[in-house]
């Protein structure tokens, strides 16, 4: 979702960009960035030809945008997360006030999986110009949509159906691990974020697909009218009971069609994006007189720099390096072939694995954007041709049309969502006035699912939270302490935020009870027992977080983990337990962490980072040991950390991340012998530069 903050009191308000930082006006955006040369126009291209299908992909039911979009591009991680980006992250689009920006980080390289966030946060500050406010599902929905959307060089394919998603999707549903469809259209943004789950973002992608897709694009028409109807702020409930019938009507449409698919539905929807790919490189070689008989050649005179496109001809050699991976992904060949007329630009040819031919032809004069029609045949038997960025309709992997049926009754014309007219690319001179100042927002924190705050530790027994509980309905979090903690003789010092909430001692367990005002409020408190104190924490609606000790504010917290990321933090992947565990005689107590990453995004191998909250002056020591294959029992990893002794009052807190290497294994134990709050767990694609900062030592 988007994330909607405000810069505190007393923050600086305006934080000027660095000398290095530039401006490109591009025909819908205008970019900040500090990229390369290459990288900014890489950049500047791929953000045009997406506004232009965000706008095509829903011009049937959103407006017009009015004026160029911001966008902040960072190459190091630090800037981006000081002017903005929540830690941890590689994208977000940020709303302050009258302020709307879309932030991301691309390090070094700009990487697919970068350009996935992108494509999807992109997504969220287009709608919010051109759509309005949308339900969570269907702005999740479509932004994931749109993140899977495959960039050509000269437009995109949406559509896709990654085959690894949609197992994931499966093994889901058969183990029940979805929403209910009227539960998951019922979200609201707070609770969306407080429950932000991998499972909630797979649901939502999957019910804008089947509703795009779904049964030949049956429901395409009333896709679009439920989505004007929406917009015209005409309540869901009754935009879609007029459209679809009751939603439970729904449920087993939807699953059923997904338990029907087999297991690559779009393998030739990935073909024709291939396809368009390499065509459109093979276009612009034909422009320069060049010829090149495979598609290996091609690659490898752009490699050398034999062959390199300039000008608004230009195109990443990398873009054409994903292409011949992704050319290798089944059983199609590809070949270059000889137009029938000389002149012409060569074709592209792909062969499927069942046969069918798809030949890629582009003008033989030549404009950009490129224009690649492919045309299909089976045999002798010729199936009509189509662009390759606009597959059929019938074809349940293909794009949708988002067109709404003619005439339809009680439905005003569609306003075309088609942003202002472009002027040329111009990069700014380097002149920092000319730069706009940013300002750092307060993070928010969107993992914390509802009713649910961070695991609690306590000093000799487990923490048991209650979960499942629905905002508006009374919460109670116990926690059992042993008397290290707790002794009958200590005064718990504990803070009541609110007549709804009750904090009350017995013996030597404490006990929170949030009330329904509370709950319906948004907030939620969390108590944390570390060094003999007890640390009271409030939730806002804003979801900031701060300590309390007594009546005395130490330190407010800040957090913030996007959707990508998929902080494993509800109670039924992540179980935090505190049960003290001796090994030997010899050895001090233990805290247990288990950790379950079985919902991981995808099946890489990650990366699990575990920060903790530790007072002035503490040392630990951490060790993480597998509990599934591939290496059940051994050790993953040991760390020793002490935190620095700082002057100031006491207590003075700091947050320690302890990040463990990637493994595939699903489940780790993380072993500590400090008291420490573990105040959430995460995890990391391998070797993503995004992973967060080394631990402190």
């Amino acid at each position: 979702m988007p994330v909607r903050s405000q810069v505190r009191p007393g923050s600086p308000s305006d934080i000027p960009l660095p000398v290095r930082f530039r401006v490109i006006q591009t025909p819908y955006y205008v970019i900040t960035t500090d990229l390369p040369p290459e990288e900014a126009q890489e950049a500047a291209l791929r953000m045009t030809r997406m506004a232009e299908e965000y706008a095509e992909r829903t011009k049937g039911f959103s407006g017009r945008v009015t004026k160029r979009l911001p966008f902040y591009l960072f190459q190091d991680i630090r800037d981006y997360n000081t002017y903005g980006g929540p830690v941890g992250s590689a994208g977000v689009f940020q709303i302050q006030g009258n302020d709307r920006r879309l932030l991301a980080f691309a390090g070094e390289a700009t990487n697919p999986r970068r350009w996935e966030v992108i494509q999807h946060e992109g997504f969220h500050q287009f709608a919010d110009a051109a759509i309005g406010r949308l339900p969570p599902w269907i702005d999740e929905g479509l932004a994931e949509y749109f993140g899977e959307a495959i960039w050509t060089g000269d437009g995109f394919v949406t559509g896709a159906i990654p085959p690894e998603r949609l197992k994931r999707l499966r093994a889901r549903m058969t183990e029940g691990r979805l929403l209910a469809v009227r539960d998951m259209m019922q979200l609201q943004p707070d609770q969306w974020n407080f429950m932000i789950s991998p499972n909630n973002y797979h649901q939502a992608w999957s019910m804008t697909q089947f509703l795009a897709h779904g049964d030949n694009g049956k429901y395409q028409a009333g896709f679009n009218n439920f989505m004007r109807a929406v917009n015209r702020k005409v309540p869901w409930e009754k935009a879609w009971v007029d459209t679809f019938g009751a939603t439970d009507g729904f449920e087993p449409k939807w699953s059923g069609w997904y338990a029907k698919l087999p297991d690559d539905p779009t393998a030739e929807l990935y073909t024709r994006a291939t396809l368009s790919t390499i065509a459109s490189f093979v276009a612009r070689a034909h422009a320069e007189r060049r010829g090149y008989r495979t598609l290996e050649d091609l690659a490898a005179a752009m490699k050398v720099g034999e062959f390199k496109p300039t000008g608004e001809n230009w195109l990443p050699y990398r873009l054409l390096e994903e292409a011949v991976v992704r050319s290798r992904r089944d059983a199609t060949t590809f070949s270059i072939e000889p137009a029938r007329v000389k002149s012409d630009p060569p074709a592209v040819v792909a062969v499927r694995p069942d046969g069918t031919r798809l030949v890629a032809t582009s003008p033989a004069r030549f404009a950009v954007p490129v224009k690649v029609t492919i045309t299909a045949t089976s045999g002798a038997v010729a199936v009509r041709p189509v662009p390759s960025i606009a597959p059929p309709t019938a074809n349940p992997g293909t794009p949708p049309a988002f067109n709404p049926p003619a005439n339809a009754p009680g439905l005003p014309p569609a306003t075309p969502a088609r942003p202002p007219e472009p002027p040329k690319v111009a990069v700014a001179p380097p002149d920092a006035s000319a730069r706009p100042p940013m300002t750092p927002p307060v993070l928010v924190r969107p993992e914390a699912p509802a009713g649910v705050g961070p695991n609690l530790p306590a000093a000799g027994g487990p923490i048991q939270v209650a979960a499942g509980v629905s905002p508006g309905r009374e919460k109670a979090v116990e926690f059992v302490a042993a008397n290290n903690v707790f002794g009958p003789d200590h005064d718990v010092v504990a803070k009541v935020i609110k007549a709804s909430a009750e904090v009350a001692k017995t013996g030597s367990n404490l006990r929170v009870t949030l009330g329904p005002k509370m709950m319906k409020s948004g907030r939620l408190t969390d108590v944390i027992v570390l060094e003999e104190r007890c640390f009271v924490i409030e939730y806002t609606p804003q979801q900031r977080a701060r300590i309390d000790i007594g009546d005395k504010t130490v330190m407010t917290m800040r957090f913030g983990m996007p959707p990508w990321t998929r902080t494993l933090q509800t109670v039924d992947q992540v179980t935090t337990l505190f049960t003290p565990m001796p090994l030997s005689a010899d050895e001090p107590l233990k805290w247990k962490t288990k950790i379950d990453r079985s919902d991981a995004p995808d099946e890489r191998p990650y990366a699990t980072r575990v920060r903790y909250l530790l007072a002035n002056g503490n040392s630990f020591e951490n060790t993480a040991i597998y509990k599934s294959a591939p290496k059940a029992g051994a050790i993953l990893s040991y760390q020793s950390h002490k935190m620095p002794k700082l002057e100031g009052p006491e207590p003075i807190l700091a947050f320690v991340d302890v990040v463990h290497p990637a493994t595939e294994t699903d489940k780790i134990e993380i072993l500590s012998n400090t008291m420490a709050f573990v105040l959430d767990v995460a995890v990391q694609p391998e070797g993503d530069p995004a992973a967060p900062a080394k631990p402190v030592e």
